[in-house]
């Protein structure tokens, strides 16, 4: 533990949980980077990840699943599709409405991302033991299933 924290922080489940997120963030980021992937960082691979998963989604509908807003997403959105990894296109059915898809680069982009990823995670977790990775899992998989139920009843 470092102590640049107050004690009490160690203990805050929102502390520690955005702490720990940022930091892998940070070293997901620097993977990227020096693997020479300039075009994406780890935010928007998520985005690749749940649209590849779920092709032709809105973009209200990612940011919901993606807990975040939409005009947050928007910018990101735009960078994708600039750089290729991401195609717009209007509903047929109400012209209003722009559906989103995974280019062939996009798709190829985010299975070499997430090597680079899963390595770099892989080697600053090494050390931990697969019971502490699991329950790590399990509580990551809890706080998303009871906040997403917030999200939805709010």
């Amino acid at each position: 533990m470092s102590a640049t924290f107050p004690p009490e922080l160690w203990e805050d489940p929102y502390f520690l949980t955005t702490r720990a997120a940022t930091a892998l963030h940070a070293l997901c980021r620097k993977a990227l980077r020096d693997a020479g992937v300039t075009d994406l960082n780890p935010a928007q691979l998520a985005v690749l990840a749940m649209l590849d998963e779920d092709e032709g989604r809105s973009a209200t509908l990612l940011a919901r699943r993606l807990h975040c807003e939409k005009s947050s997403l928007t910018p990101m959105l735009g960078k994708l599709e600039a750089n290729g990894h991401l195609l717009r296109a209007r509903d047929p059915k109400d012209g209003r409405l722009q559906r989103l898809f995974l280019t062939k680069k996009g798709r190829r982009r985010r299975r070499e991302a997430e090597v680079l990823v899963q390595k770099a995670t892989e080697a600053a977790l090494g050390d931990l033991s697969r019971k502490v990775l699991r329950h790590h899992v399990e509580f990551c998989q809890a706080l998303l299933t009871a906040l997403g139920e917030v999200a939805t009843s709010a």
